[in-house]
C-alpha cells in the first residue's frame, strides 16, 4: 500500500507512493519528481521539483520560474515561485524577488529582508527584520528582537516586548480549517505585479 501522497504542481492531480520510493512519475502528466533531499550551492536555473528537504546555501541562488520542496533552508537567493509545503527558514538578507506560498514561514534572526511579492502562508514567526506584504491564514508571531514592515494580514498577531511592528495590518476571525492547501493558493499561470519599495 502507498505510505505517502504526492501533489503534482502541473496538473494538480495526486497520487500514492511506497515510503521507500526515491522518485516517481505522475501517472497523470508523467512529470518526474525527486523524493529526495537537495542542497544548491551555486547557480543554477533548472526547475527543482522534489518532495524532500531543499537547502540553498550563501554561495546558491535559484532562478527557475518554479521550485518546489517540502520543506526549506534558504540562506541564498530565490527568484520565482517558491512552494513549501511544510516549514520554510530564512536566513538571508537583501532584497528576495520571489513567490512564497508554504505551511510556516520563520523568518530567522539574521535576516534582513525585503520580499518583493506577496508572502503567503498558514503562520509567520519573525526572529529578524522582514519587509513586504504577509498573507496568512494563521497567526503571525513577531519575536523580541525581530521587526515587520509593510502589510500584515492574519487571524492573529502576537508581538513580544522588544519586536517591532511597522505594518498596515488587517487581524480576520480564523478559518473553520487552517490546513495548508498549495492547490488552492498558487495558479502557475497567474502573475502578481511586483510590491513598492518600503
Amino acid at each position: 500500500a502507498p505510505g505517502r501522497t504526492i501533489r503534482c504542481y502541473r496538473c494538480g492531480k495526486t497520487h500514492g507512493v511506497s515510503e521507500h520510493a526515491r522518485t516517481t512519475f505522475c501517472p497523470h502528466c508523467n512529470i518526474a519528481i525527486d523524493l529526495c533531499d537537495a542542497t544548491i550551492s551555486s547557480v543554477t536555473s533548472r526547475p527543482i521539483d522534489i518532495r524532500g528537504n531543499l537547502t540553498i546555501t550563501h554561495s546558491g541562488h535559484v532562478c527557475s520560474a518554479l521550485t518546489i520542496c517540502s520543506e526549506a533552508f534558504v540562506t541564498g537567493r530565490v527568484s520565482g515561485t517558491l512552494i513549501c509545503e511544510s516549514t520554510l527558514r530564512l536566513e538571508c538578507s537583501g532584497r528576495m524577488n520571489c513567490q512564497i506560498h508554504a505551511k510556516s514561514v520563520v523568518i530567522e534572526e539574521r535576516a534582513r529582508l525585503m520580499l518583493t511579492y506577496p508572502t503567503k502562508s498558514v503562520d509567520l514567526t519573525v526572529h529578524g527584520q522582514a519587509a513586504g506584504s504577509f498573507e496568512c491564514t494563521g497567526r503571525v508571531w513577531i519575536a523580541s528582537g525581530g521587526s515587520i514592515e509593510g502589510r500584515i494580514s492574519a487571524s492573529s498577531l502576537v508581538v513580544e516586548y522588544g519586536g517591532t511592528l511597522l505594518a498596515e495590518t488587517s487581524i480576520h476571525p480564523p478559518a473553520r480549517q487552517e490546513s495548508f492547501k498549495p492547490e488552492d493558493e498558487f495558479d502557475p499561470a497567474a502573475t502578481s505585479r511586483p510590491l513598492p519599495a518600503y
